[in-house]
């Protein structure tokens, strides 16, 4: 959830219910007709109703709509600092093979389709939905810049601090979780957006932090930190967390002073790394 220019309206994200809407039902044209008047150009039924969407209300959540449909799941949302728009970092739909289907970064239109789960890349059809919606083709907007299928971007935000150059203010910075079904691995790191004077993207990123890839069988923190690795995650287990994305709250607020310490030291290193890399 995120709020947009002076907090006058709401977005929420809600993914998807299955990865390529295999639960939900054939129905007829007319059905389709009055659920799309209700819900948007390519929204989904059954299970997956109000699913693979951003909502906008107005401040107070009254009044909700859907913003844009067919983002299987818009994992993190943000609002560009210049332009003022919505922009989305999705996680795309598995099972067509290492490549496909790439995910995305994206500014996200008012009234927008972008394809879930019949669509993906503007006209391409999903082998799995073929020939299905034909109508809904002409109206796939092609996303901003696409990301190696399987990255799992899960964060994004945009850069408004002094401490890096003058060309990095207002680009986007997104986390790639990584992949954890393609035959190599993809994705665990920090990628950087480039967006010119006006906050539009340039359509490519490029590698910002990396090095949490020890090889392709493990993955973060490489050899040199694997004792703070397991510092961390068993402390994580104790406090019944889920993910590793649970970790900087729990060690920033109530983990004990060792594991503090060791968390502290593995990402100044990284940061450190990565602050080098941007002032060459």
């Amino acid at each position: 959830m995120v709020f947009g220019p002076n907090s006058q309206r709401m977005f929420v994200s809600i993914g998807s219910a299955t990865n390529a809407a295999e639960t939900m039902p054939e129905e007829t044209p007319e059905f389709i007709a009055q659920h799309e008047a209700k819900y948007g150009r390519g929204a989904s039924w059954a299970d997956e109703t109000n699913r693979a969407v951003v909502l906008a209300a107005g401040p107070t959540g009254r009044n909700a709509f859907s913003f844009a449909t067919g983002l299987r799941n818009c994992t993190a949302m943000a609002v560009h600092p210049l332009s003022g728009r919505l922009w989305c970092a999705t996680t795309e739909r598995d099972r067509l093979g290492d490549n496909l289907v790439p995910d995305f970064v994206t500014r996200v239109a008012n009234g927008g389709f972008y394809g879930w789960p019949w669509y993906y890349i503007g006209k391409f059809e999903d082998p799995r939905q073929a020939g299905e919606r034909p109508d809904l083709a002409p109206y796939v907007l092609t996303p901003d810049v696409l990301i190696q299928a399987h990255s799992s971007p899960l964060g994004i935000t945009f850069y408004d601090g002094t401490q890096f150059p003058e060309k990095y203010r207002n680009n986007a910075f997104v986390t790639l979780r990584g992949s954890w079904n393609r035959a190599e691995r993809t994705g665990y790191k920090v990628v950087r957006i480039v967006t010119d004077s006006r906050g539009r993207p340039d359509g490519w990123y490029e590698d910002f932090l990396t090095g949490f890839v020890a090889n392709n069988e493990e993955v973060w923190p490489a050899r040199g930190h694997r004792r703070c690795a397991r510092w961390l995650i068993t402390g994580e287990r104790r406090r019944k967390r889920n993910h590793l994305a649970n970790l900087l709250p729990a060690v920033a607020i109530g983990a004990p002073v060792r594991e503090r310490a060791c968390f502290a030291a593995t990402f100044r290193a990284l940061g450190q790394r990565a602050i080098r890399r941007a002032q060459r």
